[in-house]
């Protein structure tokens, strides 16, 4: 394992990999500073009011971006005009951007729900809805992704600080204006995303009715994918409010922002090698060579996983006692089994990629409803009693 990771630092791709890792764990210090001074400012029931609007905003960004998070790197590398391909993709989102906005307002209309819970949802899901629109895809494939790791460092600098400021001196809701100063940043990065890939892209519309039907086509089992996956680990969130309360949302939030730290590394990981991945499935690649790439990934990934994992673990307590205090010492529990989760995580991160860049994404399809189709059954049963536990063995599951 430590052969392939030596091999990895002194290649352009770990060169890359370790600028990318250090802009990103950057911003995840700055991340982590923001939502535990944020749990501890406005309590386990605003920050799970919070968390709720941030749930609805991941599954506005799974619809929206259409798995383009997933695929739109391929198909950037593999197709003949990549050109056509990012400008048929933003519009794409940015359409369904406006569907699902119009849709939000109208559900929550319905449904009546409080004005504070109204104001971040709607909030929430537009932040979510600018970022699934990002030419991220544009800088991974062609390896300027620590240039876009710069931008969202920047802007999670300025989040942070408008963060601060807005709780010390604004009246009114602090939390609608948290959500308003959230959406404000990711416009304002999106803006500046879309200045640096002009750089190396201009618009083509050349063939864009074709591009977008082949889009929708060719990543309608995956969305379907990316949604059943959240029926296992964001649909259960909501269960976990309505059957039990929004304090245990807040719990259960601060437990996976931790664990996000391995998430994260794991992300950068797979931003590192997911070019790689694309040009090793393509047609014309050898299989062999495929596989045995599948095989070193496979050990890195869960390797770095075991290796993030057990010091958060060991420290989790004392920065929770430390920072938040005995009010959200709940969180541990879930914690500990968000742990082997996100070991296994690792692993399956790997495999979906290689599945995804081989064009198997039936098989992907039918793997995630299942996962997601027993994870909602699980937590229904389990939720109601054993709280923010429940949840995460849920995702376990």
């Amino acid at each position: 394992m430590f052969d392939h990771l030596f091999k990895m630092m002194r290649s352009q791709h770990g060169r890359i990999g370790v600028m990318l890792a250090v802009a990103n764990y950057t911003q995840a210090a700055i991340s982590f500073g923001i939502s535990f001074y944020l749990a501890k400012h406005l309590g386990a029931s605003g920050y799970g009011l919070l968390s709720y609007g941030l749930v609805i905003g991941v599954m506005a960004y799974t619809v929206i971006s259409f798995g383009a998070e997933r695929t739109l790197v391929r198909d950037l590398v593999q197709r003949p005009s990549p050109a056509r391909v990012l400008t048929a993709s933003l519009v794409l989102r940015m359409s369904l951007a406006v569907i699902v906005i119009a849709g939000s307002i109208i559900v929550l209309k319905v449904l009546s729900v409080s004005r504070d819970k109204l104001f971040v949802v709607l909030l929430c899901t537009s932040a979510a809805s600018i970022l699934a629109s990002s030419p991220v895809a544009w800088f991974d494939a062609h390896y300027r992704m620590h240039l876009h790791a710069l931008v969202t460092l920047i802007e999670r600098l300025v989040y942070a600080v408008a963060i601060v400021v807005v709780l010390k001196y604004a009246a009114g809701s602090p939390i609608i204006s948290v959500a308003a100063i959230l959406l404000a940043s990711r416009a304002i990065s999106f803006l500046v995303q879309m200045h640096m890939a002009r750089n190396t892209f201009r618009f083509d519309f050349t063939d864009l009715r074709p591009n977008l039907f082949w889009l929708m086509k060719a990543n309608t089992l995956v969305v379907a994918a990316a949604i059943a996956g959240l029926m296992a680990s964001h649909w259960t969130q909501l269960i976990l409010e309505d059957k039990v309360s929004i304090e245990h949302l807040g719990f259960y939030a601060i437990a996976f922002q931790l664990i996000s730290v391995v998430t994260l590394l794991q992300n950068q990981v797979m931003r590192v090698f997911f070019p790689r991945i694309s040009s090793l499935t393509d047609t014309s690649a050898d299989p062999r060579i495929a596989i045995c790439k599948l095989q070193s990934y496979l050990v890195i990934g869960i390797g770095i996983s075991i290796a993030a994992v057990l010091p958060l673990v060991l420290a989790s307590p004392k920065i929770i006692q430390t920072i938040l205090g005995e009010e959200y010492s709940p969180a541990l529990p879930p914690l500990y089994v968000l742990s082997i989760w996100a070991v296994l995580y690792g692993g399956a991160r790997i495999i979906n990629a290689f599945l995804l860049n081989l064009r198997l994404e039936r098989n992907y399809f039918w793997s995630s409803l299942a996962a997601g189709a027993t994870a909602t059954v699980m937590g229904l049963l389990v939720i109601p009693k054993h709280g923010e536990i429940g949840v995460a063995l849920s995702l376990l599951a």
